[in-house]
């Protein structure tokens, strides 16, 4: 990563030596080197990018993106930071002189940080894999200059070395630093070190041509187009490259493909095509941070077959019914839903498993008094849990032991319910009249009530939907249609679950726990926990995880309303905390 990632390369070394740095010091120094990166806005035209198209996975950092959203420019104000500061300035003057004009001046590196810092892995290149990191070099000469000053700091003598309108470095035999007149590359070698391997590879970046670059790639082309803060692409060609296949086709592996290949798998193997169906497939992974959120966004871009694959095992055709919402509280900790395509589901069912399986129909019904396809008609796909209070419930009992005699414990019940989109009543019907024959339910007015153990449960339904719940408010609610205004559909959650196929909210703000349960935890986790709280409620407020589609997955971190953007929450929360940190 040129003189930048050099310097981290350095700096990495240095905290090694200095012991008694803590984990948090660690990161201080990193956000030490990046806070003086605050220029520019990132504009790196892809045309430029020195990637090697054989390049299996590559990261963009927008460095002055972060920057400036965790407002590191102004770093030195904070008081963790100036503790790191002290503690490196006394280990090593020399290094601390360095990084301080680095700060003050980041043009003195001779680097451009006003471009995305790059780092890309290559699969097989003369039986060896590399790790490289990329950025654009401003001024030669200040950059070499650096690089010896560097060196001189660390008391690493390092020699300069010139080739085919390049200069290098090498760190016994681990590492590359090479750089020319518009680019910085760090290269590492994984595994077994070889410097002659290190250095025809750092060759054939140094020189790389047009069309040998990965801008000649449409979906990365994409990628980049839509890069965020940090972003992350991997390809599967790497399966063509080396002997990633041979090694998937062992131990359990064999299985996984063939579940993802279903009935091509077979003959694909037997023609040697395994490796090419499995190949121009990408991942993408975007970090975005927002103003009061972390969005960490997942996408799949599968070639043609597996995509096929995809669409014949599609089952989230089917929109959420919102209307089950209404029949919970608008209060949740913990809210899940799911919205499937049960015509689907029962197409792929009755293709992976009723035709290998001809006695499956027959002892389904024997099992269960009913047809599979009775089951799928009966409900329409969507479900939503929610958990929304917590009950302190007192249970007695007789103590047995030298004292016999009556004892009394607390337990925390959280108040759950279940809701389900149904399209008729028949088969829940049908299994309501066997329990209650078995004694395993009550019919009460216009409910049914169970036991399991010492607790008791609920459960209504009516030709439309069905609920489950350990909480008889609930069960009235659904008596009387739902919650009025005050239900799950006027909340927060509402929107993330009639928009996603899959969603999942947790509540993360401490301060917003029932205090029976905030006592307990406090009792279990003791002095340590508390700190660890502390420093949590500081940033945290929920986090939501939702798959938007069959090929695209968010998670989102939400943090606590303040001013600034997300990064800069959780950096003054570490820095206003960073003495209990140390502590735990």
């Amino acid at each position: 990563m040129g003189n930048y990632d050099n310097k981290i390369l350095i700096i990495n070394l240095k905290l090694a030596e200095m012991k008694k740095l803590k984990t948090i010091k660690s990161i201080g120094i990193l956000l030490l080197l990046v806070s003086g990166l605050f220029l520019a806005s990132c504009s790196k035209k892809k045309e430029s990018l020195a990637i090697p198209k054989d390049a299996n996975s590559v990261g963009v950092i927008d460095v002055y993106s972060l920057v400036k959203k965790g407002k590191l420019h102004e770093i030195k104000d904070l008081e963790f930071f100036k503790a790191i500061e002290q503690e490196a300035k006394n280990e090593n003057k020399k290094v601390y002189k360095i990084v301080d004009d680095f700060l003050e001046n980041p043009a003195v590196t001779g680097l451009n940080f006003k471009e995305d810092v790059v780092f890309y892995n290559l699969g097989n290149v003369n039986d060896k894999k590399f790790t490289s990191l990329l950025v654009e070099v401003k001024n030669q000469g200040k950059f070499e200059k650096f690089i010896k000053d560097i060196s001189d700091g660390f008391q690493m003598p390092l020699e300069i070395k010139k080739e085919n309108g390049y200069s290098y470095i090498e760190i016994q035999n681990e590492a590359i630093i090479s750089w020319d007149d518009n680019k910085a590359i760090l290269l590492t070698q994984q595994g077994y070190r070889n410097g002659k391997n290190l250095s025809s590879q750092i060759e054939r970046l140094m020189s790389l041509k047009e069309e040998d670059k990965i801008v000649r790639n449409d979906n990365f082309n994409e990628f980049y187009k839509n890069k965020k803060d940090i972003s992350i692409w991997l390809s599967s060609n790497f399966i063509e490259q080396d002997d990633a296949l041979a090694k998937m086709q062992k131990g359990v592996a064999p299985q996984v493909l063939e579940d993802i290949l279903g009935d091509n798998y077979k003959s694909l193997k037997k023609q040697n095509k395994i490796a090419s169906y499995l190949a121009d497939n990408y991942f993408s992974l975007y970090v975005d941070f927002k103003e009061n959120s972390v969005s960490t966004l997942y996408k799949i871009t599968p070639n043609k077959e597996i995509s096929k694959i995809m669409k014949d095992y599609d089952i989230w055709g089917n929109s959420f019914n919102s209307k089950l919402l209404n029949y919970f509280p608008k209060k949740s900790y913990l809210a899940a839903s799911l919205s499937i395509d049960l015509e689907a589901l029962q197409d792929i069912m009755e293709k992976e498993v009723d035709s290998k399986n001809s006695k499956f129909k027959t002892d389904f019904k024997k099992e269960t008094g009913f047809e599979p396809e009775e089951l799928y008609e009966s409900f329409n796909g969507s479900a939503v849990f929610s958990f929304w209070d917590i009950d302190e419930v007192e249970h007695t009992y007789m103590g047995f032991g030298d004292n016999y005699h009556q004892k009394t414990e607390k337990n925390l019940i959280p108040k759950v319910g279940l809701a389900v989109d149904i399209n008729n009543d028949k088969i829940i019907k049908k299994l309501v009249e066997e329990m209650m024959s078995n004694k395993d339910v009550k019919k009460q007015d216009n409910y049914y009530e169970f036991t399991i153990g010492k607790y008791e449960g609920y459960f209504a339904f009516d030709d439309k939907v069905f609920v489950v719940t350990n909480d008889k408010e609930c069960i009235k609610a659904f008596e009387a249609g739902g919650y009025g205004a005050d239900n799950l559909g006027n909340s927060y959650v509402s929107s993330g679950i009639k928009n996603s196929k899959v969603y999942t909210f947790l509540n993360l703000n401490y301060q917003d726990y029932p205090e029976p349960l905030k006592n307990q935890m406090q009792q279990i986790g003791g002095a340590r926990l508390e700190k660890v709280l502390e420093v949590w409620d500081g940033f945290a407020k929920s986090i939501e995880m939702r798959q938007i589609d069959e090929k695209s997955f968010e998670v989102i971190f939400n943090t606590k309303e303040k001013e600034g953007n997300s990064l800069n929450t959780i950096i003054s929360t570490i820095s206003e905390s960073y003495e209990t940190l140390l502590s735990l």
